[in-house]
C-alpha cells in the first residue's frame, strides 16, 4: 500500500459499482466506509483492519487513515497474511508474527 493512492477512485467506482447509485466514488467512500467497511483501494483490507484494530472502529475512525496516521507506527497490517513458521506450522495476521517475535528474545 505503500505505492499505492490511499484512495483510489478507479478501483473503488468498478469494485463498489452497485452501491454508488449517483454519488461519486469518493463520497460515496466518506459517507459509508466506515459503516460498511467498504476498502479505498485494491491493497487495503478493511474489515481485517478493523477486526484487529477494534477500538479503530468502535471510535468510527477510517481504517486508511487510521493506518497512514498511525498504523504504521504500530506494526498493523492493512491485509491479511499467511506467515509459514516452520516452528508454529502455519500463523496468519500480524499478530502470531508479533508473538513468535517475542517469544525468539
Amino acid at each position: 500500500m505503500e505505492k499505492e493512492a490511499l484512495f483510489d477512485a478507479t478501483w473503488y467506482a468498478t469494485e463498489y459499482r452497485n452501491q454508488l447509485g449517483k454519488m461519486s466514488a469518493i463520497d460515496h467512500y466518506l459517507n459509508y466506509s466506515i459503516a460498511l467497511m467498504l476498502n479505498p483501494n485494491g491493497g487495503f483490507d478493511a474489515g481485517y483492519y478493523y477486526g484487529n484494530q477494534t477500538d479503530v472502529f468502535a471510535c468510527a475512525t477510517d481504517a486508511a487513515l487510521h493506518f497512514v496516521r498511525f498504523g504504521k507506527i504500530d506494526e498493523a497490517r492493512p491485509y491479511m497474511t499467511c506467515l509459514f513458521d516452520p516452528t508454529l506450522t502455519i500463523n496468519t495476521g500480524w499478530q502470531a508474527e508479533r508473538s513468535h517475535a517475542a517469544a525468539a528474545q
